[in-house]
């Protein structure tokens, strides 16, 4: 037993965010499963603890509620109904992520997904108490508002990239997105309203994170500009601290960043026209070590 977790926790820790992601979400549901049987047997109803437990972590379409637990906003994700609706958020999860590997890197999935659940949880508060349609409180779980956000994000940066739907039809990456959007918009008029909702503010947040990456501009630099501010809180000062300047390098490494992302923009023009099978192997090289950035 102890080989097997010790196993778990080396192919956590040195794992890329995608299957850190996996893990976390199913290390949750079995959690929950847990807490069920444990909940069953003290009680005789195996939904008492768990009701206890996400009337805290699940995000709630009411404002007090909402107010006075923000962190909802986050654990939410990690939440999920049932086995189906886990199995489904990461198969999507775990396709989609492997091409948005590919092209954009690990650093910026894990960004992607955050935000992309952050945005979808936020349309669905937000629409939750201004729109007539809903009247009743209504909480929300599960990772389809980051996993969507992926989707989409890898489908805005390579559309015309060749993929199999349902291992058999051939069809474009955007063809995919689109077609899943056509779902979540249908869906809002459904019993799942403001689950879908959230997929549509995924999806908003992972398309206008890659039309800002494609102008230069680049969010994921934020977001772990705030987390190195947050482990310099649990982090001891330094007793002497050296001061070093580097105006040259700086100014040069911003050059190599921009034409880098020039020569991506020519590469990815490439694979739209030709596809990927026609890229020579520096072109394929290059596609790789950009992602990793």
């Amino acid at each position: 037993m102890s080989t097997i977790v010790e196993k778990l926790k080396e192919q956590f820790t040195q794992g890329n965010n995608l299957n850190k992601l996996i893990y976390i979400n199913v290390g949750v549901f079995v959690a929950m499963l847990i807490v069920n049987m444990v909940s069953f047997l003290i009680t005789g109803n195996a939904a008492t603890f768990k009701y206890y437990i996400t009337q805290w972590s699940a995000l709630s379409s009411d404002p007090f509620t909402f107010v006075t637990r923000p962190w909802t906003l986050i654990t939410y994700m990690f939440l999920h109904a049932d086995f189906w609706h886990l199995f489904w958020n990461l198969v999507i999860l775990f396709f989609s992520g492997k091409i948005f590997l590919e092209y954009l890197g690990d650093r910026r999935l894990l960004t992607v997904f955050l935000y992309g659940g952050i945005a979808g949880g936020m349309l669905f508060f937000i629409l939750y108490n201004i729109s007539p349609a809903f009247t009743v409180n209504a909480p929300l779980v599960g990772a389809s508002a980051g996993v969507v956000a992926i989707l989409v994000a890898a489908a805005t940066y390579v559309p015309n990239m060749p993929v199999k739907l349902f291992f058999i039809l051939e069809v474009k990456l955007w063809m995919v997105a689109a077609l899943a959007m056509v779902t979540y918009i249908a869906g809002v008029t459904g019993a799942n309203s403001g689950g879908h909702l959230a997929h549509i503010g995924g999806a908003i947040a992972g398309y206008f994170f890659v039309t800002s990456l494609k102008k230069g501009n680049d969010w994921s630099i934020g977001f772990y500009n705030f987390l190195d501010k947050i482990n310099s809180l649990f982090k001891a000062k330094p007793k002497m601290r050296t001061v070093y300047t580097a105006k040259e390098k700086r100014t040069s490494t911003k050059k190599n960043t921009t034409a880098d992302q020039e020569r991506m923009d020519e590469i990815l023009d490439k694979i739209s026209k030709s596809g990927y099978d026609k890229l020579t192997k520096e072109e394929k090289e290059f596609l790789f070590n950009f992602g990793k950035k």
